[in-house]
């Protein structure tokens, strides 16, 4: 039986794809650029804040519904600054077939990676990460670590709670 919170993680990365975000090699777009293990990693990005917690997803396509997946969860937040990153804090996913995670790589360490956020302005953040993520569920494409380090610029979602559900307020909200 698959993971409830990794399907849930699975499904917002592949709506972050779907949000029709610009080509990751314009500078001026939602993306990341970055390496994984040794490998390119370009994708869109997105963040998402609500009070002091920051997620920062970024995606990036292969064919069809495949993909690899990265999101930080910050817990306390305040902006511009470095953060350093826990375990279970930055994690990257492999996905097949739009839901299902074939391997995920977490940080199982205090101080495993570090986030610097360089600017947070008129609704867009950016800035550096980096960090050390150990398999823990999976196939293990890249062996039994990794490395995942880049550069990333989002705009910045703030949700909205309504009930019991969330969802992403757009400009104008």
């Amino acid at each position: 039986m698959r993971s409830p919170t990794l399907r849930a993680l699975a499904l917002v990365l592949l709506a972050t794809a779907a949000a029709g975000c610009e080509s990751a090699t314009e500078p001026s777009s939602d993306a990341f650029r970055a390496t994984w293990d040794g490998d390119r990693f370009e994708g869109s990005a997105s963040a998402y804040v609500q009070e002091t917690q920051l997620d920062l997803l970024g995606w990036e396509k292969n064919e069809g519904e495949q993909g690899i997946g990265v999101r930080i969860h910050i817990t306390d937040f305040a902006g511009v600054g470095s953060y350093s990153l826990d375990a279970g804090e930055a994690e990257v996913v492999y996905v097949l077939g739009g839901d299902a995670i074939t391997a995920r790589y977490a940080t199982a360490a205090a101080g495993a990676g570090t986030l610097v956020v360089d600017r947070v302005t008129e609704g867009r953040i950016s800035g550096s990460v980096r960090f050390e993520a150990d398999s823990d569920h999976g196939t293990r494409p890249t062996g039994n670590q990794g490395r995942f380090e880049g550069s990333f610029r989002a705009t910045v979602q703030i949700p909205v709670v309504s009930g019991r559900s969330v969802r992403a307020a757009g400009p104008g909200s």
